[in-house]
């Protein structure tokens, strides 16, 4: 028989378990939207394009990268279609360049200015793609 410590010890350890348990599936499902969002984007989807930006500035399903979010930003803004958006995705394009030395601007701008040509036919076609969201992935 368990004395009341020995079961309140593994109650706390089942507890325990049981949270990481959440939190690896938590996870598992942010990288998976994580990566439905890198499928669209790569379709041209702008909106994607500047959700993977967000995942990328707060690693949020991916690891955090400035470089990324730069480039996703950058791509993205050549593909939204109203003033608002492309604003906030020349906005936090220029967050993103504050972290970056003018080395990896400068690789992270060739990067993106060769996406461009490789891609003609997958700007400015938004789809309203909704697997990204990122504010409440930050949990």
């Amino acid at each position: 028989m368990l004395s009341d410590k020995e079961k309140f010890d593994v109650l706390g350890e089942f507890k325990r378990v049981q949270a990481d348990i959440e939190e690896w599936e938590r996870k598992n499902q942010v990288k998976e939207k994580a990566e439905r969002c890198r499928e669209a984007a790569e379709q041209g989807d702008a909106e994607a394009q500047f959700h993977l930006g967000e995942r990328y500035k707060w690693g949020v399903g991916v690891p955090q990268d400035h470089a990324e979010a730069y480039f996703w930003f950058e791509i993205a803004e050549a593909g939204l279609q109203d003033t608002a958006s492309a604003k906030a995705a020349t906005e936090a394009r220029d967050q993103a360049a504050s972290y970056l030395s003018p080395v990896e601007l400068s690789s992270v701008q060739e990067r993106a200015r060769k996406w461009f040509e490789d891609h003609p036919s997958k700007i400015h076609k938004p789809r309203g793609f909704s697997e990204c969201p990122t504010i409440e992935d930050r949990r």
